[in-house]
């Protein structure tokens, strides 16, 4: 099994919507209503080892200014769900073409 569909294995077991939230709960509580919205987490295999594209936010916004992050944001109204946000942010962001992106979950 190549690494590719051990990743899709894994991304295909049950789950469900998270937020950013859940990973400290009782520290951080929402302050506004969460929305929906789509990241990518971009893996490249160059020479048989696999590789994260990450991007640095801006230090001059005002969510989350000097993060490392995937590529990614809201889900706009032109988007038809999560994955097409992801794929759109992402062209935008590091110029990747939704074309050369397979989806894996």
């Amino acid at each position: 099994m190549s690494e590719f569909e051990r990743i899709r294995a894994a991304l295909l077991a049950p789950g469900g919507p998270t937020s950013d939230y859940e990973l400290n709960p009782g520290v951080f509580a929402p302050t506004e209503a969460t929305r929906a919205a789509g990241v990518l987490i971009p893996i490249e295999e160059i020479d048989g080892r696999l590789w994260v594209i990450l991007t640095k936010r801006s230090s001059a916004l005002k969510h989350h200014p000097g993060q490392i992050a995937f590529p990614g944001g809201k889900v706009d109204p032109v988007d038809a769900d999560s994955t097409a946000a992801a794929l759109r942010e992402a062209e935008e962001e590091i110029g990747l073409p939704r074309q050369n992106v397979e989806v894996l979950g």
